[in-house]
């Protein structure tokens, strides 16, 4: 898939990208692919898919790592990534931010009522891909998920390594491969429904 290269969107200063600022971007630049990180701190993103994010942010996409922390701006910025508000993109709905790939830590997606029944439409909906990430897979998820390794490039994990030590971390492990789950559409008839709106 050919994929034009991304122009950062402007950064508020010291702080995380208003949510309006991402949502101008898809309507002036329509045709760039976007993904979106939900992370229950952004070090946890960086630590666990940062190979990932400078990868794709390196081959033209536009990533934000939604999270109610907005520590470790540099750390994102050294990957290529924004950062937007966790409680301003739930309030707004998270999918009305038009992620190409959507990946949700495991971790906010059990806490998060919003979150699993944002997961749960993203997949029913079918129109991005779909991911969860994090180190375990929700029970309810078990056996109905397909775990998708990524290992990043060599140029990656130096920036990965970069944004973690950026972040005040030098001795924080990170791993090589990076790991998401592709939940199976079957999965769906196990998550409970919301009834209320």
């Amino acid at each position: 898939m050919d994929v034009t290269p991304a122009q950062n969107p402007p950064r508020a200063r010291g702080n995380a990208v208003p949510i309006q600022q991402w949502l101008t971007g898809i309507r002036e630049r329509p045709l760039i692919h976007r993904a979106i990180v939900v992370a229950p701190e952004s070090l946890a993103a960086v630590r666990d898919l940062g190979g990932w994010i400078f990868d794709i942010t390196a081959a033209g996409w536009q990533v934000a790592v939604v999270t109610p922390d907005v520590d470790h701006q540099i750390s994102l910025r050294i990957l290529g990534a924004s950062a937007l508000d966790l409680k301003q993109a739930l309030h707004k709905g998270i999918l009305t931010l038009e992620a190409d790939h959507l990946t949700v830590a495991t971790e906010l997606y059990s806490r998060e009522e919003k979150l699993r029944d944002t997961v749960v439409r993203s997949l029913r909906r079918g129109d991005s891909v779909t991911t969860l990430w994090g180190s375990d897979l929700p029970s309810e998820l078990n056996g109905s998920a397909t775990v998708q390794p990524y290992q990043p490039s060599s140029a990656a994990l130096a920036f990965k390594t970069a944004a973690i030590h950026a972040a005040g971390y030098p001795d924080e492990t990170s791993t090589t491969t990076e790991t998401m789950w592709s939940p199976h559409k079957r999965a769906l008839q196990t998550v409970p429904a919301r009834t209320h709106s």
